[in-house]
């Protein structure tokens, strides 16, 4: 099937009712076929998305449930509002009062826990694909390495630990290659 066809069908199976339109939507976005930025659905097929589609296997959701304001997006050449310096921030954060949970954004197994001067405490999961999420400025860490998460369950707590401005989850997608994307051309709503 061509990239074409694909397109067509998906524009013909999304016209017909909400309910098939968000499982074919899940189903194409689970294969990395499709992604959305922005409130569009791009198919990764016609826009050769290789990075992108390589860490969509499945769906990424918003870490801190309820919470999916951004504060700081991802920008390669941000100001750091701490230092004043042009810094990448290659991630995005997602303010919410402290102590607030901080869920898996998909399964996964936690691959490590730790604690560095500008992350605070953070925790990496590792996803079935190879991809890693990482979340930062925890306040409390509720897993330990090793442990197997299923998409939802709570492993941190919002802080405000290391380089930050306030309490926030600093949240970053890492593909199987190694490349920092922004996350939000992947995360979904909880519904």
């Amino acid at each position: 099937m061509t990239a074409e066809v694909l397109a067509a069908k998906v524009a013909a199976t999304l016209a017909e009712d909400e309910k098939t339109r968000n499982v074919v939507l899940s189903i194409l976005i689970g294969l990395g076929l499709l992604f959305t930025f922005g409130g569009f659905i791009i198919c990764t097929l016609l826009l050769g998305f290789g990075g992108v589609a390589a860490a969509a296997d499945s769906l990424y959701y918003y870490p801190v449930p309820g919470y999916t304001t951004i504060s700081s997006g991802y920008d390669p050449e941000r100001v750091n509002p701490v230092t004043k310096k042009v810094e990448p921030h290659l991630a995005v954060d997602f303010p919410a009062p402290e102590g607030t949970p901080i869920v898996a954004a998909r399964g996964g197994t936690v691959w490590m826990t730790g604690v560095g001067s500008e992350p605070g405490k953070y925790i990496w999961l590792e996803h079935s694909d190879g991809s890693k999420t990482m979340y930062c400025h925890c306040s409390e860490i509720l897993v330990k390495v090793g442990d197997e998460v299923a998409a939802g369950d709570p492993i941190a707590l919002v802080g405000n630990t290391g380089v930050s401005t306030g309490s926030h989850c600093h949240f970053q997608i890492k593909t199987p290659e190694g490349d920092l994307i922004d996350p939000a051309q992947l995360l979904q709503n909880w519904e």
